[in-house]
């Protein structure tokens, strides 16, 4: 702030002009800098991103000074020991297999959601009857055994 002294009326009209118009010159600046901002963001997201990019790191030779696979995960495998093609691949693999990963679980909890509003139905449907015999619960096989004989 500055230290004027306003007298009249006119004075603080024109303070008031200065300070408005010094307003919108930081907002435009700011507004450009976000736009500037905005732009360069998406341009890293969609160059460190792109698979085909990753894929044409991986391939050229990704020399130690180069970041194959240049992701969190290719910085994982290659602090484990792994040379870059291998880090390279599991940058660029793991993306999908976690993808994979994760539709498999929800479709997992999809089919028990509707498993179990088919038996809360068949519930209300057919009460039990009080002489009826429990149905057997059904044996689950093993892991590793066949499903025929046993």
């Amino acid at each position: 702030m500055s230290n004027l002294n306003i007298n009249n009326l006119e004075e603080l009209l024109a303070e008031k002009a200065r300070l408005r118009a010094q307003i919108e010159i930081v907002q435009a600046e700011l507004n450009a800098s976000a736009s500037r901002t905005r732009d360069e963001l998406s341009d890293f997201v969609e160059n460190k991103f792109s698979i085909s990019k990753q894929l044409g790191k991986l391939f050229q030779g990704g020399g130690v000074g180069q970041s194959a696979g240049s992701s969190a995960i290719g910085a994982v495998g290659r602090a484990a020991g792994l040379n870059p093609l291998w880090s390279g691949l599991l940058a660029t693999l793991s993306p999908v297999l976690v993808r994979y990963a994760q539709n498999q679980l929800r479709k997992r909890k999809e089919r028990k959601a509707a498993k179990a509003e088919a038996a809360a139905e068949a519930a209300l449907e057919a009460p039990e009857m009080p002489g009826a015999e429990a149905a057997e619960p059904v044996k689950k096989r093993g892991l590793f055994r066949r499903k025929g004989g046993e």
